[in-house]
């Protein structure tokens, strides 16, 4: 009876830790799109989905670019908004495009990241 209490015991604290996984509540949607515009600055365009049930506010595109040295050429942070505000509502779907000043023989390593409050 004891190993069986045991058992049942370790399998609830499994089940337990596994719902404290947070998931994301926004992520890209899709592939990043990167193009050179006419300029020869690296151009990028995509898609960013809120996957939760609840509004989610001040969402943020960080991105950042760095050399063949790892060195950091430049950072930007954008604003992911829509028409109705700086928020995005359950299950929204909002489509981004953006160019950095940087000409693209410069861009070595590329780094997206999402953020929101």
């Amino acid at each position: 009876m004891k190993p069986l209490l045991i058992s049942l015991f370790s399998l609830f604290l499994f089940i337990s830790c596994d719902s404290f996984e947070s998931k994301s509540k926004i992520s890209f949607y899709g592939p990043i799109l990167e193009t050179v515009n006419e300029n020869g600055a690296l151009e990028y365009i995509g898609r960013v989905v809120n996957n939760s049930s609840k509004e989610v506010k001040s969402v943020k595109l960080k991105y950042i670019v760095k050399d063949n040295k790892d060195n950091i050429v430049e950072a930007t942070t954008y604003d992911i908004s829509t028409r109705k505000g700086n928020y995005l509502s359950p299950r929204e779907i909002v489509d981004f495009r953006f160019s950095i000043r940087s000409k693209s023989v410069n861009a070595f390593n590329k780094e997206f990241v999402l953020k929101h409050n």
